[in-house]
């Protein structure tokens, strides 16, 4: 049982308040008296506390512990029963571990290993809330950047879950719109454009960790179809992939055979 505190501020020029956070970790050395260690992160926007109860590897094992690349530190408060395994399967894959004790398993799988969410078995205290219900939980939208309160972070007609959907964060901004239309004796001439502007503040890899979609750079996307704006559903009449940054102009001809060239309404859908 180990006591720790932390601050993380959202805002790109916000500063933690690493002594307040010392302070605050203080008040539960009674959990962690053997040693005592903080964690400033290089961009000063998170700061973490640490009081450790010393249970395996006394010697090492020290917290705050950061992953070897420096991409991930854990202050971590359970027991990981079966961590020899873990690091048994994670030297399999390449890993090298420089104690011997069970934090070291946290940054590593949180970095390479493919099995953390179901091969742990130990004794840990976990919550995840979505209070905005986007699908993203509290956590994950703490570590982007964003509002956990609100499901759209940008006022651009897309929410946070649609973009982490299509592997985007949600302060990527995006921007869809049919631009001209034409008709010929083939069919029907489309022109649409789509402009995604990437937020250069956005981990690229902790964002796949954190949403589960990996991303090559490209979207799928759907042109629909409808004759009237009353008629029931959309019909697909065309489909393909497109780059998700910058900004891109497709053009496409939607063959005669799919629509009524007299008249209809046609739309764009992103998908992964």
């Amino acid at each position: 049982m180990c006591g720790f505190a932390g601050e993380f501020l959202c805002c790109p020029d916000g500063r933690a308040d690493v002594q307040r956070v010392r302070r605050l970790a203080l008040r539960l050395r009674h959990r962690g008296p053997d040693e005592a260690a903080s964690y400033l992160c290089p961009d000063g926007r998170c700061a973490i506390g640490f009081h450790r109860l010393a249970v395996i590897d006394l010697p090492g094992s020290h917290q705050p512990m950061t992953s070897p690349d420096g991409a991930v530190t854990v202050a971590f408060n359970g027991e990981i029963y079966n961590f020899r395994q873990l690091r048994r399967r994670l030297k399999a894959d390449g890993a090298a571990f420089r104690t011997a004790g069970d934090t070291e398993v946290n940054p590593d799988l949180a970095t390479g290993g493919s099995f953390w969410a179901t091969s742990v078995f130990g004794t840990l205290s976990m919550a995840i809330t979505d209070q905005d219900d986007d699908g993203l939980n509290d956590m994950a939208e703490l570590l982007l950047g964003t509002d956990g309160s609100s499901a759209w972070t940008l006022a651009d007609g897309y929410s946070d879950s649609d973009k982490a959907a299509l592997g985007l964060a949600p302060s990527d901004a995006i921007s869809l719109a049919v631009t001209d239309l034409g008709v010929n004796v083939a069919g029907a001439a489309l022109k649409w454009r789509l402009a995604v502007t990437l937020d250069p503040l956005v981990n690229r890899v902790l964002l796949s960790n954190l949403t589960g979609v990996t991303s090559d750079g490209t979207v799928g996307y759907v042109v629909e179809y409808k004759p009237t704006l009353d008629a029931p559903g959309w019909t697909a009449v065309q489909t393909g992939r497109v780059t998700i940054s910058g900004e891109r102009t497709v053009n496409g001809l939607i063959d005669r055979s799919a629509i009524d060239l007299s008249k209809g309404f046609f739309r764009v859908r992103l998908t992964k």
